[in-house]
């Protein structure tokens, strides 16, 4: 019995060994000169990542049940000869889909270098990324360079741009749902330039981090309109994430809003305006649900009507656990209109989100663990005129103060500090 090591790459080895029994444990221990890692598993293979280049491991493996010991060596590649494309595999998980939160900064960066090289157009991949200041795991589709990809619902896309590739890259989407002639109006200049049914160039700028659509110009953090969706630019590679967030045209006419507000009236159901409502949406096995109900405001002077706020209600695929989400219409500086989400609530979790003056989203989360902010610069104040705040500032050192409002000054004023230097 022996430890078997395949799909090796500079940054990576799967490990495998056979079973003792079906309910055994392991742990598995890797050591690279002094330095030592270990971690335990349930089945008899394991991918290790993060490994460096051209470097001798040493590896255990331990039975709990049995005590047994495995041990034996390997090294990995070099980066001259990378096998990237096994460091790919080696995170391919059982449904076909892949891993790519297992990868820590350097590997990322390397992996979306030779993005192109060693991914299909239209892989699942898992990626870790930064939404609205927080760090999140979602699940992406691949947009390989030079491919022209289908818009499909939510459906987040990875693109393959890479600041170290030393070259401009293009990608086209396009949109796979056609938008009715009825929600032309309410489409950025991004989709109306284009057919609303056809397609979009993206064109990336190594040299800027950003890439252009038209005449627009986007780089992370920046949202914009794109097929009917509002679509956030996250970090960690560029990855567009898809949200139904973008103000919705009313579905009817507006001689049916003039009637409800007007000589309809008002109609009555036992579970419908006193005792009960019940909403009721769809979903599929395998995936989530979500419904929502909307709040629209009609003009009769001017004839039209507007999206006012939306409560999104979801339920993941298990349908084991649901969020809510409250949105209110935000119209940004260069009058895009979103239904911006401003408290979102989980079982776990409740984030509260507003608008800065430069139309970045701020958030603060409660959950078990306590409260947190998504910026280095948020403030706890105290007193209906704000007269003392708590305020942490990110830096060499950084620091916790606690400051008092001076009226003379206009400022606030450190009353007392404290830092992270030892």
């Amino acid at each position: 019995m022996s430890l078997q090591f395949e799909l090796k790459s500079a940054f990576s080895v799967k490990i495998s060994w056979d079973s003792f029994n079906e309910s055994d444990t392991y742990t598995v221990q890797w050591t690279q000169s002094s330095v030592q890692k270990k971690t335990t598993v349930s089945s008899s293979a394991i991918a290790l990542v993060n490994l460096e280049p051209d470097t001798s491991y040493d590896v255990r493996v331990t039975s709990a049940s049995s005590s047994t010991v495995l041990s034996d060596g390997f090294q990995t590649w070099s980066l001259e000869d990378p096998h990237l494309e096994n460091l790919y595999t080696s995170v391919r998980l059982e449904d076909g889909t892949y891993d790519a939160t297992q990868f820590d900064k350097s590997v990322h960066d390397v992996f979306l270098k030779y993005f192109n090289n060693i991914v299909q157009n239209g892989d699942t991949i898992y990626a870790s990324v930064i939404l609205k200041g927080a760090p999140k795991n979602i699940e992406t589709r691949a947009v390989t360079e030079g491919s022209t990809t289908d818009v499909a619902g939510d459906q987040n896309l990875f693109l393959p741009f890479s600041k170290d590739s030393g070259s401009a890259q293009i990608v086209t989407l396009s949109n796979s749902v056609p938008i009715e002639d009825v929600e032309a109006t309410s489409v950025s200049d991004v989709a109306v330039a284009q057919d609303l049914g056809g397609a979009v160039e993206l064109l990336y700028t190594p040299e800027s981090d950003t890439f252009t659509i038209g005449n627009n110009v986007y780089g992370v953090g920046d949202k914009f309109n794109l097929f009917g969706k509002m679509v956030t630019v996250a970090d960690g590679s560029i990855v567009l994430v898809f949200e139904d967030t973008v103000a919705k045209v009313y579905p009817f006419t507006t001689t049916t809003a003039s009637n409800v507000v007007g000589t309809l009236g008002s109609q009555f159901a036992k579970n419908y305006t006193c005792n009960v409502m019940n909403v009721v949406g769809s979903k599929t096995t395998g995936a989530s649900g979500e419904t929502y109900s909307s709040s629209w405001v009609y003009d009769t002077a001017a004839d039209t009507i507007a999206e006012a706020t939306r409560i999104v209600h979801t339920i993941d695929e298990d349908s084991a656990n649901g969020t809510i989400s409250i949105g209110v219409r935000h119209t940004d500086a260069n009058s895009n209109t979103f239904i911006e989400p401003v408290v979102a609530c989980a079982s776990g979790s409740t984030t509260i989100s507003a608008q800065d003056d430069s139309d970045n989203t701020v958030s603060t989360t409660i959950d078990p663990t306590g409260i947190s902010f998504d910026t280095d610069d948020a403030c706890i104040y105290f007193g209906a005129a704000q007269k003392f705040r708590i305020i942490f500032r990110d830096g060499t050192p950084s620091t916790l103060a606690i400051e008092s409002y001076d009226a003379d000054s206009g400022t606030y004023m450190t009353r007392s500090e404290f830092s992270d230097s030892s």
